[in-house]
């Protein structure tokens, strides 16, 4: 986007279209590449003709140069764009685009726009007038909906923000080695784009980066990849094959929320937090194995996964969020280990065929609404540890009794028991190990594990 320096309208193009004036680029210092507004450079001095000639020391340019050599080298085999001769493809990626748009540093190039380009196929040249083309600027192609593939070559470093978002037919593009840093909303709306795979060299994947790109399919990520921003991957519906990185740590909140397609889901035992909702609403997941080093796992992580039936964990799980796991409607048993201490709200909110489920023997808080609405649970072990029990834990859930593993007076102490947690319709027994000599409600493990009443 430009801005018109006569009235300060915002376009595209080389003329305003409100007052017709010409768009033309600033200059760029031949020396120190910072930008020329007059005949003399505000960085370094040099002093430049109406031409753009260069009215000083030629040495020091020369210098300039010589030092420089190293960078200027050109590949000398420039892969072919894709694999599956499809004919959208650059049939030759050793022939630049011609029309785009550049700005010099003092050693390299930054891909500043598309410019009067129009090629479907855009192959980006690995240098520009003898200097490495390290940067595509933020926008460079926004917007280029006729744009179907593009070849990058190795020489860029950096991929900025916004620079393919709303590139509506873009199918195909290479992310090649050396590449570091992919920007927020770089791919935004790709909604033609079906493959993508991200170097070790990549450490940064911005925000937003896939969002909505409806036809992506598979995606794997490099092992430089330490976290993973919000977002990122938001709404890929055909996302079905996705490979994380072993460098992986963190996934970014609502990362991969609505990904319909995911069918399995391993999480890397180099994984420590799964960010909040980042799995919500991936509605064809059907089984999820998570690492043995993630510790935290957020809120609304894997809610309204509706086929979901099996979830793993490791020990090392301390955290799991509030409502985690609400509205799972296919999920059946699940074993959270003991290594949690608290039961967030509205867990298991939602979980109507969930029959089984054994708390932890450290947790010592029930958050409010756990099992609202577990129409199959129709029974539950209360460890003694437990100290709390918030609002609403069994609201229409189909629980009739309760094994609680402490004494009567144990129950009564407990905290926090609001009136909505009405027990009428629930019974509750007391752990005696053995036979008590007193009458009421009592149980006990028999021989073989099972709960049997005394």
């Amino acid at each position: 986007m430009n801005i018109c320096k006569s009235c300060g309208f915002e376009f595209e193009g080389k003329f305003c279209p409100e007052c017709g004036t010409k768009y033309e680029l600033a200059r760029i210092c031949k020396i120190c590449g910072a930008e020329v507004k007059s005949r003399f450079c505000p960085e370094c001095g040099a002093k430049y003709t109406e031409n753009d000639d260069i009215a000083t020391s030629i040495e020091d340019m020369l210098e300039d140069e010589l030092s420089d050599v190293s960078l200027g080298a050109e590949e000398t085999v420039i892969p072919v764009l894709g694999d599956d001769g499809d004919e959208d493809f650059a049939s030759d990626a050793s022939t630049p685009s011609e029309g785009l748009e550049f700005k010099e540093k003092k050693n390299y190039c930054i891909l500043e726009w598309v410019g009067e380009c129009e090629d479907t196929n855009i192959v980006i040249p690995y240098e520009h007038n003898g200097k490495p083309v390290k940067t595509i600027d933020d926008r460079a192609f926004i917007g280029c909906k006729f744009i179907k593939s593009v070849y990058i070559p190795s020489a860029v470093e950096k991929i900025g923000n916004w620079v393919f978002a709303g590139c509506h037919s873009l199918r195909h593009v290479n992310i090649p080695e050396g590449v570091i840093s992919l920007g927020d909303n770089v791919f935004y709306e790709c909604f033609s784009l079906t493959e993508i795979k991200i170097p070790d060299s990549v450490t940064y994947l911005g925000a937003n980066s896939f969002e909505n790109c409806l036809s992506l399919k598979s995606v794997s990520l490099g092992d430089g990849l330490r976290t993973l921003e919000e977002k990122s991957f938001i709404r890929c519906e055909s996302l079905s094959n996705l490979t994380f990185g072993n460098g992986m740590i963190s996934t970014g909140n609502l990362a991969f929320f609505g990904c319909k397609a995911l069918t399995e889901l391993v999480i890397p035992n180099s994984v420590t937090n799964i960010g909040n909702m980042c799995f919500e609403e991936c509605t064809g997941l059907v089984s999820v194995k998570v690492g043995a080093g993630v510790k935290t796992i957020g809120y609304r992580a894997f809610s309204k996964c509706g086929k979901l039936t099996s979830v793993t964990m490791g020990e090392s799980v301390t955290t799991i969020g509030p409502y985690t796991f609400r509205g799972c409607t296919s999920l059946k048993d699940l074993a959270v280990p003991d290594s949690v201490s608290v039961l967030g709200d509205g867990l298991f909110f939602g979980c109507r065929t969930l029959t089984k489920f054994s708390i932890p023997d450290l947790v010592t808080k029930l958050g409010p609404c756990l099992f609202g609405g577990c129409a199959s649970l129709t029974e539950i072990v209360i460890p003694q540890s437990v100290k709390a029990i918030g609002e609403y834990v069994f609201s229409k859930s189909g629980i009739k009794t309760i094994y609680y593993c402490g004494d009567e007076e144990d129950w009564s102490l407990l905290s926090n028991f609001p009136a909505s947690n009405s027990l009428n319709n629930i019974t509750v027994y007391y752990y005696y190990e053995k036979r008590p000599k007193k009458l009421g409600r009592f149980w006990h493990y028999g021989k073989d594990g099972g709960i049997e009443t005394w």
